[in-house]
């Protein structure tokens, strides 16, 4: 991060009690000072409040609510193709044909690229061994330089494997000139068998919002890896011209002013990139590896009393303008009607049941959500079809295929369907949504999720 933020993590949280001011006085006490130790100190708000046990709900809009927002701008879109076919820069696909040839012994390798980037995006296969398990002849010997005496691989030793396997493949993954961070509290083992390592990205001391390099890595061997939300090396970081109180005071303004004693500043103020879409027309169309830019934005989060809501600001460091604003607690699900095993069971006729859609992409957000069809609302409209990261249906029906719309609190139902409504019968009048699709979109999904817990 930039000093300032180095500075904000300096505060002790054993003195959550001398750190704790409310909005409008941090405001009016530091807007005279220079950027210091002193501001940062002020700025540096612990997260538990004693406002926190006052708050109440009443199930009612908060005020605020009204000025929720969130700019595309900072919402990156991904556009996936297959990477046969595709041709990355000249660096880039020779790293991949060096990966298959020294892979192929092994088995086959599938592998996504991000269009906008013209990165590797998610490569997965038959697997490279890296530690001792079921899936290779590894042993601790064949280790020992990494495990320096240790009696069985640990985090250190995945981590020491995967910042030499991304050296090796770093014009893939977009890491030249990049400083990668484990991330410690998304990064485990998380059965047995299974290790999951994620690192975050930072460009210029600046983190990369929701940027990532990840390893899977399987009875011993990797079997997933790859980058996400990540621009092109040599991505300009855009000028930097308001500091974190010009953001304070910017939020203040945009909310009609923050109460003195009522709202409450949640941990820390904190400069990020956010990849950005370019787009070379109104179509969207745009160059391909040249689709993503940076915004830079200041982000806080802060909360008032009488409100259950959390609320995230983001303020373009550059413009001054308003990037979002959102509360954190705020999430819509995607769902639908399916038969957990078959529409008939012991020759007995099934109802469907309805669960969460895994894995679907939400437009025009640019989203997926989770496995159990959760997905981060933005409070505007959002439509979703059969069609997602992993898996894409078509029914071979009549028609173009049609999307379903979200309800005013961001949830999106497909609906559900008895026997008799099989042979291309669109539930709510949505092309592509029969029972069909929703049964193999559904079952499919599940299975691939099983397929990368286990390699």
């Amino acid at each position: 991060m930039m000093s300032t933020s180095i500075l904000a993590d300096s505060c002790s949280a054993a003195e959550p009690f001398r750190h704790l001011v409310p909005f409008r006085r941090l405001v009016q006490a530091t807007t005279h000072l220079t950027y210091s130790v002193a501001t940062v100190v002020l700025l540096t708000l612990l997260t538990s409040s004693p406002m926190a046990a006052q708050r109440i709900n009443d199930g009612l809009p908060s005020e605020l609510a009204a000025k929720a927002v969130v700019d595309p701008l900072i919402i990156p879109s991904l556009e996936i193709v297959p990477i046969d076919g595709w041709t990355l820069d000249g660096s880039g696909d020779t790293a991949w044909a060096d990966f298959l040839a020294a892979e192929s012994d092994r088995g086959a390798w599938n592998a996504f690229v991000d269009q906008r980037s013209g990165l590797l995006e998610v490569a997965e296969g038959a697997g490279v061994p890296w530690i001792p398990g079921r899936g290779n002849n590894l042993t601790n010997n064949d280790l020992a330089p990494i495990l320096q005496g240790r009696a069985a691989p640990s985090l250190e030793t995945l981590e020491a494997l995967a910042r030499d396997f991304i050296a090796t493949y770093s014009t893939l993954l977009g890491t030249n000139g990049r400083r990668l961070v484990l991330d410690q509290n998304a990064s485990s083992q998380l059965t047995d068998n299974l290790w999951n390592l994620e690192f975050r990205v930072y460009e210029s001391d600046l983190l990369i919002d929701d940027a990532r390099v990840f390893f899977r890595v399987n009875h011993g061997n990797l079997v997933q890896w790859g980058a996400r939300h990540l621009p092109p090396p040599g991505t300009a970081v855009p000028e930097i011209n308001l500091d974190a109180l010009d953001a304070l005071e910017a939020g203040s303004e945009y909310v009609g002013g923050w109460h003195d004693g009522a709202d409450w500043l949640n941990g820390k103020t904190v400069l990020k990139l956010f990849p950005s879409r370019v787009d070379s027309d109104e179509r969207g169309d745009f160059e391909d590896g040249n689709g993503y830019t940076f915004v830079a934005a200041w982000e806080y989060e802060f909360t008032r009393a009488g409100d259950s809501a959390v609320w995230r600001l983001r303020v373009d460091a550059t413009t001054g303008r308003i990037l979002e604003m959102k509360d954190l607690r705020e999430f819509s699900q995607v769902r639908g009607g399916y038969w957990p095993i078959s529409y008939r069971v012991g020759g007995v006729n099934q109802p469907q049941v309805t669960v969460g859609w895994p894995y679907a992409n939400v437009t025009p957000l640019g989203v997926a959500t989770n496995g159990s069809g959760v997905y981060a609302w933005d409070g505007n409209a959002q439509a979703a079809r059969h069609v997602g990261p992993y898996v894409n249906v078509n029914d071979n029906c009549t028609g173009t295929a049609g999307t379903v719309g979200s309800d005013g609190v961001g949830d999106i139902d497909f609906g559900s369907a008895g026997l008799g409504s099989n042979d291309c019968i669109n539930q709510l009048s949505v092309n592509d949504n029969t029972a069909a699709s929703r049964q193999q979109f559904v079952h499919v999904n599940k299975i691939k999720e099983k397929g990368r817990s286990f390699y």
